[in-house]
């Protein structure tokens, strides 16, 4: 059976406000049919580099960060609401493991003219 997502973006919002209304709304949205929302935090603020956050959700629990750069090698400071995350670079372009910090923000990098994929190691 194939599902219905609601995409639940926000832009030049305070982080958690706007996600903290859908989840409160959870079992309406639920009840109108909707199977998964798709919490994604964009930071589209460099003429060079962006990057964008995935939260995911209970089935799909770790959290996805992409930076792209179209210039110079690149990075983008996100906030994955997790203090003390880990994430790995699943494209192998960057060894080195990125740690967020206790206000759960992390510096994602990329080398230029390439993206990187960073996905949380483990999820408790």
């Amino acid at each position: 059976m194939n599902g219905v997502m609601l995409q639940g973006f926000q832009w030049y919002l305070p982080i958690g406000g706007h996600y903290k209304k859908l989840e409160e709304r959870a079992q309406a949205l639920q009840r109108a049919g909707f199977t998964a929302i798709w919490h994604q935090h964009d930071y589209f603020d460099h003429a060079n580099t962006v990057g964008w956050l995935r939260t995911g959700d209970a089935a799909h629990p770790g959290i996805m960060a992409v930076v792209l750069s179209n210039g110079a090698d690149g990075d983008k400071w996100m906030d994955t609401l997790r203090p003390g995350a880990r994430f790995r670079d699943a494209t192998g372009h960057i060894s080195e493991e990125i740690v967020a910090n206790e206000a759960g923000w992390a510096c994602f990098r990329c080398r230029g003219g390439s993206v990187s994929v960073w996905l949380e190691r483990s999820v408790s």
